[in-house]
């Protein structure tokens, strides 16, 4: 699942490097519109999601997994089919995202997910990391070439997909009796035979409406996903802006070539590595108490985003050694890695039926901010340059950050009590943890 979901968020940010041979092929002149083409893909994991994750609640995980991945972006000869190629290519491989964390709790139990769900969580943070280190260097040895650079990442991205997908079973558990139904049925010919869930139908329409609506309806009426779904949403714009930038932003501040640009993402490696270590340790200690004592940690990592980014902002600004920049971008990555992780994991224990459709609710809002994240930047830093920019993105990273695990474990037990959807359990409920 890991390496699914890192394939997936590959396309996110593997044509930045490319992107001025991309500009002067199509005639791109506005930086909105440059930006366009990496927001349109984060975009479309909004859509995606309001149907992909809730549909696996009700079918099953395997059928929505296994999704195609459209290549068509090579052969586009303008940016208005360039944009629906990208678009479409996110709708179709960005399936696990949602469904990949509901087949962890799938698989292992409360008390013992916690390392399985850290891995997972900062898949999405691995892609963006990987894919521009590889589109540097392409770039950097294909130069105009950008049609073959995209042509090769998509066949690569496709066959560890395939590949990903063919060895993961069933894992709903309502789902699995069907399965076993329809084998017996074929094997001894039996057709009268049927899983006891199965004897009562309901009317496809309003199922359907139902199925898809259902991370909209989370994320409007429970206040703990609305908290921990901006967290999330404000620090990965932050995260898409830097991923999506810093090709420009190195050879610009350090007149670095593009592949030497690219390995800067190692430090978002480097720091995601370290936040994730250290919840999934966090998360390891605070085993048998309520799910608000995950967001302890918090108290810590949350001004870590905020710290980072500044620390980053201006010493590029100022010209100064390119390590301290990197040094706030590692700080940045692991306080963002530290909340993925915690936050994840508090939604797949408090909605663990629907827990498919509550990590979408936050992927809802993290995409529809990631969006404007890519399709602003460039707009941003004209016009505030590198130091101001990041402070802004600083500032409302903290804004939304820092306050989170304290009103989570003042408020949080009050919040999942009074939930209609939250789980209900003798060992949920306990008190939160000194």
């Amino acid at each position: 699942m890991v390496s699914n979901d890192s394939c997936e968020t590959v396309g996110v940010a593997h044509v930045a490097p490319a992107l001025g041979y991309i500009s002067k092929d199509l005639g791109i002149h506005s930086g909105i519109q440059r930006g366009a083409i990496i927001a349109v893909y984060i975009a479309s994991f909004t859509i995606a999601h309001l149907i992909h994750s809730p549909i696996s609640e009700a079918w099953g995980r395997r059928p929505v997994l296994v999704s195609f991945f459209n290549s068509l972006c090579a052969i586009a000869t303008d940016t208005r089919t360039l944009l629906a190629f990208r678009f479409l290519s996110g709708v179709g491989t960005c399936a696990s995202l949602g469904t990949g964390g509901a087949v962890l709790v799938d698989l292992w139990h409360g008390d013992d997910r916690a390392l399985a769900l850290s891995i997972f969580s900062i898949a999405p943070q691995l892609g963006p990391l990987v894919g521009p280190i590889m589109g540097g260097y392409m770039t950097q040895q294909l130069g105009s070439s950008w049609r073959l650079e995209l042509g090769l990442t998509s066949a690569a991205i496709a066959v560890a997909l395939g590949a990903t997908v063919l060895r993961v079973p069933e894992t709903l558990a309502a789902r699995i009796p069907h399965l076993r139904a329809g084998e017996v049925r074929t094997q001894q010919g039996v057709k009268a035979l049927y899983a006891a869930s199965q004897q009562t139908q309901r009317s496809a329409p309003p199922f359907a409406a139902e199925v898809v609506l259902r991370p909209i309806i989370l994320l409007g009426c429970e206040p703990a996903i609305q908290l921990a779904a901006t967290r999330l949403g404000v620090c990965f714009s932050v995260f898409y802006l830097m991923a999506t930038t810093f090709p420009a932003v190195y050879g610009t501040c350090y007149e670095e070539r593009l592949g030497v640009a690219s390995l800067h993402y190692i430090a978002l490696f480097v720091g995601t590595m370290i936040g994730a270590v250290l919840s999934s340790r966090s998360l390891h200690l605070s085993r048998g108490c309520a799910p608000e004592s995950k967001f302890r940690p918090l108290m810590w990592f949350g001004c870590f985003p905020t710290c980072g980014v500044l620390l980053y902002g201006w010493s590029a600004c100022n010209g100064l050694h390119w390590l301290l920049a990197d040094v706030g971008v590692t700080v940045f990555a692991c306080g963002l890695a530290a909340s993925v992780v915690i936050v994840q994991s508090y939604l797949a224990e408090c909605y663990s039926s629907l827990a498919a459709s509550a990590l979408s609710a936050s992927v809802l809002t993290r995409s529809l901010l990631g969006f404007a994240a890519p399709l602003l930047g460039e707009t941003l830093y004209h016009h505030l340059g590198l130091g101001w920019g990041n402070t802004l993105l600083a500032v409302s990273a903290g804004l939304v950050g820092v306050p989170l695990p304290f009103i989570m474990l003042r408020h949080g037990q009050a919040f999942r009590l009074a939930s209609r959807y939250a789980t209900k359990s003798r060992d949920i409920e306990s008190e939160p943890c000194v």
